[in-house]
């Protein structure tokens, strides 16, 4: 028997049309179903029960969040989905819902990226802020080349045009070495008196990066003592002719 879809009526296994509504029962094909192949890489942070001991929930969530935020852009970048977070983890799926033949091999690609991009973040949880080093595990390739060529340095050039920045000054550091510095060095706070710059007198005499910090200070005062116009032109003159690439900037 026949059911109609239309009015549900019954009719005989040789009925072409419903005998009550007309309704053809012509039976359609059921379409098969289709399997794919995904690959799935599930990314786990290890340590963040102990990490959650000594932090407080607002810390933490910055942390973690920064870890999510890393491994959320590696799968993207290799063409994965973010199916979930899951706890201290992410799994990315690849090959749904489109699949690709190479879809394993760009999740094997991921996994390492990923495991690269953790590392540089354990780099500055575990050490604290750190000077950038020889073979710096937190540098990526392209970062090597803008760094070692003062690429990096660039954007810089929205504060000189806010206002925030000077082209010339002593070089601003970060907060955590600022509390650092002014303990160890008494006249350190006297940078603080002119703007920082995106070059300096220290820097285009060699005081750059993981130097002499007494040496830089040093003549970070010369130059607020002795400032004036020509100074500043000389210094931009000796930045562009010794001062974009240096062996100190990593």
């Amino acid at each position: 028997m026949r059911t109609c879809p239309s009015c549900g009526e019954e009719n005989s296994d040789r009925a072409r049309f419903c005998q009550n509504c007309a309704t053809p029962l012509i039976e359609t094909e059921r379409p098969s179903e289709v399997r794919k192949v995904v690959t799935v890489v599930f990314a786990d942070v290890t340590g963040s029960t102990a990490l959650g001991e000594h932090l407080d929930p607002e810390a933490l969530r910055r942390v973690m969040g920064r870890y999510f935020d890393e491994m959320s852009a590696v799968i993207e970048r290799h063409g994965g989905t973010v199916e979930k977070f899951i706890g201290d983890a992410v799994m990315a799926v690849w090959g749904a819902p489109t699949a690709h033949e190479d879809d394993a091999e760009r999740a094997v690609r991921a996994a390492f990226a990923i495991r690269a991009a953790v590392a540089r973040l354990n780099a500055e949880d575990e050490l604290g802020p750190t000077w950038a080093a020889p073979d710096d595990p937190r540098r990526t390739r392209v970062g090597r080349f803008l760094r070692r060529w003062s690429l990096d340095e660039l954007p810089q050039l929205v504060n000189v045009v806010k206002g925030e920045m000077s082209l010339v000054g002593p070089r601003p550091e970060r907060p955590e070495f600022v509390r650092e510095f002014k303990e160890k060095f008494p006249q350190y706070m006297v940078r603080h008196r002119v703007r920082a710059g995106m070059t300096g007198w220290a820097q285009v005499h060699g005081w750059r990066g993981a130097t002499d910090l007494a040496k830089r200070i040093e003549y970070d005062l010369y130059y607020i003592e002795n400032w004036s116009l020509a100074l500043d032109l000389k210094i931009l003159w000796l930045t562009v002719r010794f001062g974009l690439r240096h062996r100190n900037a990593y």
